[in-house]
């Protein structure tokens, strides 16, 4: 049976004799896009693991997106599917089973009417892969690296006021989109500290210094 005009795709700028004999169903069609919109972000999601600015004994799991545009919730699941793939890739070469995370928003835009699922499938992915302290505050925080003072000591200000901050006030802190990786990582090392002090070491690998992907 051949197929109907509507499910026929003309590639452009190939003559109609080279045109292939066999067209793409609808289905087929619908699952390209799909792998070609997984194949953009696997470009322009990028995640590796490093040491911290100002405490270096603490190491944590930095997303980073480039040019990354989620404009609806079905981009937004697809985007944040390739940072799950790519973090349990390297948590698997770190034979570690969840770590801090620190999220840099900067060129990443989230469509209107994507935001509510964005926020859902954050939540859902620190769940799986965040590390969680006793008191079960997630080590998590998130920057804006566009927003980066250029005066150092600015941003030694926001991290002062960052280490006034204590209990509720700093579990909420997290969930700021800050200017500095400085201040994400201060956010993420007072609750490193936390889980400290309820008596439990957080241990993470030995060497930070791996492959990003």
């Amino acid at each position: 049976m051949s197929p109907t005009t509507s499910e026929r795709i003309v590639y452009p700028g190939i003559p109609p004799e080279y045109q292939p004999l066999r067209w793409r169903t609808p289905q087929e069609e619908v699952a390209l896009r799909l792998q070609e919109i997984r194949q953009v972000y696997a470009g322009s999601v990028h995640v590796a693991y490093d040491r911290f600015i100002y405490h270096q004994d603490c190491q944590a799991i930095y997303v980073r997106f480039a040019a990354c545009c989620a404009p609806s919730p079905r981009h937004v699941e697809l985007a944040l599917e390739m940072v799950a793939h790519k973090m349990s890739m390297l948590l698997h070469t770190l034979h570690w089973r969840s770590a801090p995370l620190i999220l840099d928003t900067a060129d990443l835009v989230v469509g209107q009417a994507a935001a509510p699922t964005w926020e859902q499938a954050l939540q859902d992915l620190l769940d799986r892969v965040c590390l969680v302290a006793p008191a079960g505050s997630m080590l998590y925080a998130q920057f804006n690296s566009h927003r980066r003072p250029d005066d150092v000591s600015v941003i030694l200000d926001a991290v002062r006021r960052i280490q006034v901050i204590g209990g509720p006030d700093l579990g909420q802190a997290r969930y700021a989109t800050l200017a500095s990786r400085e201040e994400a990582e201060e956010i993420v090392y007072m609750l490193w500290t936390e889980a400290e002090q309820n008596y439990q070491t957080v241990r993470l690998a030995p060497d930070p210094h791996m492959p990003a992907y």
